[in-house]
């Protein structure tokens, strides 16, 4: 995982609320990945998934916490762990 995530309600003047929450990395808000959904939990869920993670920061194509060995087997692996 790329650290702290960080959440905001912006609630935009749109007619939708699929971009009321907005999700980033702390650090990162000028140039990182963000997330945006209807509630909080979707605005990270997404940011998770632009990073190739599930929700709980494990690869979605092999199930591996980033943090172990490289190497998960994967070719064109999210996480960057391809062999």
């Amino acid at each position: 995982m790329r650290g702290k995530i960080v959440t905001k309600n912006v609630r935009p003047p749109i007619p939708t609320t699929q971009f009321d929450w907005s999700a980033y990395f702390d650090g990162m808000e000028e140039s990182g990945p963000y997330g945006w959904g209807s509630t909080e939990i979707a605005a990270i869920k997404e940011l998770m998934m632009t990073q190739g993670l599930t929700a709980d920061g494990k690869c979605l194509e092999c199930g591996r916490d980033p943090s172990e060995a490289r190497g998960c087997g994967v070719g064109g692996c999210p996480i960057g762990e391809d062999l």
